[in-house]
């Protein structure tokens, strides 16, 4: 499938749609043909054209949504009852806060080009900013761009510890023991990653035994915020 030529359809707007169809395309008339019977083919032409293109505008809009939305798998390490509480940064939809039972994996879908952050509160515990997953889907380049931080509450052992795509598992931010070098600590940190996908891993809580990721090239912070153009 050509995205280039659905990336032109989806420009179009439904209200333009008869002005494209008169300036492109009529009808064929027979000389023999009447002039009642042209006018009644030229409007059911017309018509049919209207709701084919409108229909085929309605598929390649919800296409593009769903190509485009971003995605993170919540994964619970530990028999811990979480729960995901949502940020947006200004402008961005605002995004329900989400429970993830002990050893259980949820999925949340994001709006397309979403920026915002997320932190863990465990069941029983008072709901209190803490570690921080933070990303900017369909940002710069159109990439993914994510990380841990550490700075709000670098004390919360218990919450977001890795965040990775899903379909490479690399490159990873954040580590399963903080402190660690591989989140953000402090405000000037060189420590956001990206990817091209759209589909992020979040562990959460405590995994015994853990095995150490490794780490990929990181970038300012202004790529998880959004502002890079």
């Amino acid at each position: 499938m050509d995205f280039r030529s659905l990336s032109t359809l989806k420009q179009f707007d439904p209200i333009s749609i008869d002005q494209l169809e008169v300036k492109h395309y009529q009808p064929y008339f027979h000389p023999s043909q009447s002039l009642h019977h042209q006018i009644y083919i030229h409007k059911s032409f017309h018509r049919n054209f209207k709701m084919q293109f409108s229909t085929l505008f309605a598929a390649t809009s919800a296409l593009f949504s769903l190509a485009s939305a971003g995605i993170v798998h919540f994964v619970n390490q530990d028999s811990t009852t979480r729960t995901i509480v949502f940020t947006p940064n200004p402008g961005y939809a605002t995004i329900a806060s989400l429970k993830v039972t002990g050893l259980a994996t949820v999925n949340q879908e994001f709006p397309t080009g979403w920026i915002g952050n997320w932190y863990s509160v465990s069941e029983g515990a008072l709901d209190i900013p803490g570690m921080l997953g933070e990303v900017a889907f369909d940002s710069y380049g159109g990439n993914t761009y994510f990380d841990v931080s550490a700075i709000v509450k670098p004390d919360d052992y218990e919450g977001v510890k890795e965040i990775f795509p899903l379909h490479s598992n690399t490159p990873v931010s954040g580590c399963q023991s903080f402190p660690c070098a591989n989140a953000y600590n402090k405000w000037d940190d060189i420590a956001t990653q990206s990817t091209d996908g759209n589909e992020l891993v979040c562990l959460l809580g405590t995994l015994s035994g853990s095995q150490r990721r490794s780490q990929g090239a990181k970038l300012p912070r202004k790529f998880v915020e959004g502002v890079v153009v």
